[in-house]
């Protein structure tokens, strides 16, 4: 009988831990000093991967350039780094992609609905003076205050963000208010219209692999936004339920 391998194959879970250690090295390698904190979230957070499942991970930084396209090109160096372990992993059938978002600590304290998939499955690779660590337990108390619960139904989940929430109120999640004129200069960029705001999973036939968007369903609202992490600020006439959807990764 052929001797077994002494080296036993490496399951997918393996694999991800893996390659995750190896980005949390490449990212302090690259930001240096810039680097505040470094969290993966998702299916690779949870530790749950699938053979096609990205790596989600907030890079927070600073300074950053502005926009996201030249932000792109500054963590190119992170990707090239990381590319002969990807094509490694590809050879054994784990089609696996980086999937990074860029803030600044500024962005981060501004809020933003994808930080509610970090409570649960957020997992710190790096969080220079605990930064991450108090905002996220910060964000989770103002959640408790307003009542917010997560809902979990099958493979889908939705955070009920106020579940008393009356037409017209206006409640904050966010941390630091803006005065009302600096909110009508600028509106945030997370909020289009009243919904609910949801995260769904769409396949590239031609990869098969998973994609996840963020996405607003619009319902029956005009004005102003109907709720945001950012403004604090509600529409009269919006009459549809403060909810935020997400599908599991």
């Amino acid at each position: 009988m052929p001797r077994k391998s002494q080296r036993a194959k490496k399951t997918v879970t393996e694999q991800f831990e893996v390659l995750v250690r190896d980005l949390a090295a490449e990212l302090k390698k690259h930001y240096g000093v810039r680097l505040v904190s470094a969290v993966v979230f998702g299916s690779v957070g949870r530790g749950s991967p699938h053979p096609d499942s990205d790596v989600d991970v907030l890079v927070v930084a600073e300074p950053l350039p502005d926009g996201r396209m030249p932000r792109v090109r500054d963590f190119a160096a992170v990707k090239n780094a990381l590319a002969a372990r990807l094509t490694r992993l590809a050879e054994e059938g784990i089609h696996t992609t980086l999937a990074p978002i860029f803030k600044t600590p500024a962005e981060v304290r501004r809020g933003s609905l994808l930080f509610l998939d970090m409570i649960d499955d957020g997992r710190v690779l790096f969080d220079r003076s605990g930064f991450w660590r108090d905002f996220i337990q910060d964000f989770q108390e103002r959640l408790r205050r307003l009542g917010a619960r997560k809902i979990i139904t099958g493979d889908r989940w939705y955070w009920d963000l106020k579940p008393d929430y009356k037409v017209g109120e206006i409640f904050e999640i966010r941390r630091t208010p803006r005065s009302p004129s600096a909110t009508s200069r600028r509106q945030p960029t997370d909020s289009r219209s009243c919904g609910s705001y949801s995260r769904r999973r769409r396949t590239r036939t031609s990869s098969a692999r998973r994609r996840r968007s963020w996405s607003w369903r619009s319902r029956e609202c005009s004005g102003r936004p109907g709720w945001s992490l950012r403004s604090g600020t509600t529409s009269e006439a919006c009459s549809s339920s403060t909810r935020a959807d997400s599908n599991r990764a």
